[in-house]
């Protein structure tokens, strides 16, 4: 009876101390979800990056959709005006390298403004311009914006989100940068009518304005 005693305080005592465990573990639990809870920064960065992509997209898609109207407008011939959109690649991919390496120097959230700053202008250039020349010179300001602003996007997000909702803010940077394809042939189209590519790129000049004061 003795050995029987005991052996039921044995067990008693493993499931009170099994019990305290998981009251511990659970308690442990809701402390990281807190904690979780309280790290957890607003999405106000990834939104104004990704608008920030969606404004590159749409000014090669604006140049695409507006060659017969700046063909007509300049006198010039249908291959001038895609030099300018080849010439802008040109530049993105000749000084992407250099551009990666700008935040980490000069901060990213400085060269992001800067970018930003430089492709509202290279926007600005391309409604005064009144030749293939100058409609060349801003495709290559805004390449070179571009270069520097794809990659301090991503030193953007790395800044300003950890863990989990970093992971995420990533998934949503590359989803924005595919959704963004689409869209601006419908919305460049809507906002030029009759062939006014002038005002398309002047829409797109504001919303650099806008946007570098919204950052």
């Amino acid at each position: 009876h003795y050995g029987t005693a005991l052996s039921g305080r044995e067990a008693r005592r493993a499931r009170a101390s099994a019990v305290g465990y998981s009251a511990c573990q659970l308690a442990d639990a809701r402390c990281a979800m807190v904690a979780s809870a309280a790290t957890r920064v607003s999405w106000v960065p990834l939104i104004a990056v990704a608008m920030a992509q969606v404004l590159l997209a749409f000014n090669i898609t604006a140049l695409k959709i507006s060659i017969d109207a700046i063909v007509t407008s300049f006198e010039v011939s249908a291959s001038v005006v895609k030099s300018a959109i080849v010439i802008y690649s040109l530049v993105v991919a000749g000084c992407i390298l250099v551009g990666a390496k700008l935040a980490p120097v000069y901060g990213a959230r400085r060269i992001f403004r800067a970018t930003v700053l430089l492709f509202g202008i290279a926007m600005l250039a391309m409604v005064v311009s009144t030749n293939a020349p100058t409609m060349i010179v801003a495709q290559i300001l805004a390449g070179a914006a571009s270069a520097a602003m794809v990659p301090t996007s991503v030193v953007l997000i790395a800044d300003n989100y950890v863990g989990e909702q970093q992971t995420r803010a990533l998934e949503w940077l590359s989803g924005a940068r595919s959704a963004s394809l689409t869209p601006p042939f419908l919305i460049a189209g809507a906002i030029a009518p009759g062939g006014d590519w002038g005002g398309t790129f002047f829409k797109l000049s504001r919303c650099g304005a806008v946007k570098d004061a919204g950052t």
